[in-house]
């Protein structure tokens, strides 16, 4: 179900029915599990990756690790994310990943073991800059870092976008 509730909107503005039905769900959706070997013991955990609207450009999102990630929560914030880069009028999407752990349960090493192979999961889509990842809950610097490690990859974007997203 949408954050956004167009029959009331559309009392306010006039919503295209593309737009309407563009925006009604998501693009695409991910679930997929992290199977790793940490400390000698098996490591398995779920994840998600919501491209709600690559309309406007790349899905752009953040990365949150959280034990309470779900895919309705990773959903629902990739459609809030839509609609904060429209309104700041940067060129991109919405989008939103998450991986259910506590990050800290885990070590700086761990953690970039982790990231590691989110990268490896989802890499066709970061390679192509489907989705363009961020910092979010328990992730930051570090987790950015080891994305850029494993794919050599920065966004580029225009000058115009760089000055927008100054001020974001």
């Amino acid at each position: 179900m949408s954050v956004i509730d167009f029959d009331k909107l559309e009392k306010i503005i006039p919503i295209p029915e593309n737009a309407r039905v563009l925006l009604s769900r998501p693009e695409k959706e991910i679930t997929f599990q992290i199977n790793l070997h940490i400390n000698k013991k098996l490591f398995i955990t779920e994840g998600y990756a919501v491209y709600y609207s690559t309309a406007r450009g790349p899905a752009k999102g953040g990365i949150r690790f959280s034990p309470d990630v779900t895919l309705e929560e990773t959903r629902d914030l990739a459609e809030r994310m839509v609609y904060k880069t429209a309104l700041v009028d940067i060129p991109f999407g919405g989008g939103k990943s998450g991986v259910r752990i506590e990050p800290k349960e885990f070590d700086r090493y761990d953690l970039g073991y982790i990231i590691k192979e989110y990268v490896h999961i989802l890499r066709r889509d970061l390679y192509t800059q489907t989705y363009i990842p961020a910092p979010d809950m328990g992730t930051g610097p570090s987790e950015m870092m080891a994305i850029y490690g494993e794919t050599h990859i920065c966004l580029l974007y225009t000058s115009d976008a760089a000055d927008e997203l100054d001020g974001v």
